[in-house]
C-alpha cells in the first residue's frame, strides 16, 4: 500500500507492534486512518482532531456502503490512531466512540471483548475500497485512491 503520509503509517506500525496487534489489523487500522487523513485534507477539516469523527461518520455513513460492523472498525482504529497521534485517552476516548455509534442502527450487539476474527479482515478491505471508490466518483479526479495503489 502506498501512503500518503509516511509519518502516519510508521506511528501507526509503531504503536500497533507496541499493542500486539497483528500485522493484517495494523494494516487496516492504517489504511482506516489514511482515509481518515484524506477525508480530513479533502474536506478542510483539522487533522488530528478528534472532534472531526461524527463528520468521518457521518460521511461514511451517508456516501459509502459500509456495514454497521465495518463502520465500527473504522471508529475503533481511527480511535487508535488519535490515540496514538494526540494523545486522547480515557474517558474522552470511550465517550467519542460511544457517541459517534450511538446513531448507528445495530442489527446485534458489537462483542469488544472476542478476539478480533480471521474473515474481518478481507471485509474491511473491501470497506476500505468501497469509501475509495465513492471518495473518487465525488471528486471525479481519481486522486483520492491513486494514493494508496501500489
Amino acid at each position: 500500500m502506498a501512503s500518503t503520509d509516511p509519518a502516519l503509517e510508521a506511528a501507526m506500525s509503531l504503536a500497533a507492534r507496541r499493542h500486539d496487534i497483528p500485522e493484517p489489523l495494523s494494516e487496516i487500522y492504517i489504511a482506516w486512518n489514511l482515509c481518515f487523513r484524506a477525508y480530513c485534507d479533502r474536506y478542510d477539516r483539522p487533522w488530528p482532531n478528534h472532534r472531526v469523527v461524527p463528520d468521518f461518520v457521518t460521511y461514511l455513513r451517508d456516501k459509502t456502503t459500509v456495514t454497521r460492523d465495518e463502520l465500527v472498525h473504522a471508529v475503533d482504529a481511527v480511535i487508535f490512531g488519535l490515540e496514538e497521534t494526540t494523545g486522547l485517552a480515557g474517558p474522552l476516548k470511550t465517550a467519542l466512540r460511544a457517541r459517534v455509534l450511538s446513531d448507528v442502527p445495530s442489527p446485534k450487539a458489537h462483542k469488544e471483548d472476542e478476539g478480533e476474527d480471521e474473515q474481518a479482515f478481507p471485509q474491511q478491505g473491501a470497506a476500505l475500497t468501497r469509501v475509495m471508490v465513492a471518495m473518487d466518483q465525488e471528486a471525479f479526479s481519481g486522486g483520492f485512491s491513486s494514493r494508496f495503489r501500489n
